[in-house]
């Protein structure tokens, strides 16, 4: 046996739960200022792409973090709270960013040009000039629905 380093099994459990912990922090943040910026005004179009391609990125770094081996013993042992099902909230928290991904995916208008289909995020205005295309705060509400729900799963 060998003297533990930081490198060992027990660090890289901790390190998880500390990652997973700030990350959902961060996922809990951004999800209520996006719900409240859609509820002020149009948003781009783009930056709602953009925060699901960032929001599929911290789904994928949870996943990994989820593939530690003994990380639920570890989390329970962390926070030090026999009550909390972990397992039970990792999965609502998970689902729910899949729900705000796979709303922005299924209500993105897109348009097909050279037999490729993307996003539309750009439009002509009312001058017939080219501008960013935006959401409107009516377009949003089931985003925000989403988006609400997300944020209530995570403390």
């Amino acid at each position: 046996m060998a003297f533990p380093s930081t490198q060992g099994p027990r660090d890289n459990l901790v390190e998880g739960v500390r990652r997973a912990i700030n990350l959902a922090a961060t996922i809990k943040a951004k999800a209520e200022a996006t719900s409240a910026e859609s509820l002020a005004g149009p948003i781009l179009r783009r930056r709602i792409h953009q925060y699901s391609h960032e929001l599929r990125g911290q789904i994928t770094v949870l996943e990994a973090i989820a593939a530690l081996p003994n990380i639920g013993t570890a989390f329970q042992s962390l926070l030090n709270d026999p009550t909390l099902q972990i397992g039970t909230e990792w999965t609502a928290m998970k689902a729910a960013m899949g729900a705000v991904v796979s709303w922005i995916t299924a209500n993105t208008p897109t348009a097909t040009a050279g037999g490729i289909t993307g996003p539309v995020e750009h439009e002509f205005d009312a001058d017939g000039l080219l501008v960013e295309a935006s959401y409107t705060t009516a377009q949003l509400a089931g985003l925000r629905t989403v988006l609400d729900a997300l944020a209530l799963t995570i403390a």
